[in-house]
């Protein structure tokens, strides 16, 4: 994830009421519990994220609910059907990329590789601990 995307995501969730604390503890600051968050579901385990963050496995628990729990608060103002105007529009970007008709896709199959690739091999390493190419479905509009 890019610095300007972590920063954008943070601050559609920061003022999600799950950040407040209704006790005497203040919560760690939304950009703690994102962090925690992103590593977490980006493979690893709740032990390693527990040590990379220097925090209790307690807390990355804590923390990665908090943030999922803001993330579903906010989807339905974030995730919508494309309207036609949209959808002209990416049905004519993707047919330019070799995909006609289509107006999105979503990573979903992993293919596992047998080795790493040698050119930029870490981009190909998944959340399940070895080396894959992700298999695609796509959107397509009727045609």
């Amino acid at each position: 994830m890019s610095k300007d995307a972590f920063w954008h995501l943070h601050n559609i969730i920061a003022g999600d009421p799950v950040f407040f604390s209704t006790g005497q503890q203040k919560q760690q600051p939304v950009r703690i519990q994102l962090v925690t968050f992103l590593i977490k579901y980006g493979a690893q385990m709740y032990v390693k994220t527990a040590s990379v963050v220097s925090i209790a496995k307690g807390s990355v628990d804590l923390y990665c609910k908090c943030v999922w729990q803001a993330i579903q608060n906010v989807k339905h103002s974030h995730l919508a059907w494309p309207e036609p105007p949209q959808q002209a529009y990416l049905k004519e970007e993707m047919a330019r990329w070799g995909f006609p008709g289509c107006i999105g896709m979503v990573d979903g199959s992993l293919i596992r590789l047998m080795d790493k690739p040698k050119k930029n091999g870490w981009a190909y390493y998944s959340r399940k601990k070895f080396y894959v190419v992700s298999f695609y479905y796509l959107w397509r509009l009727e045609m």
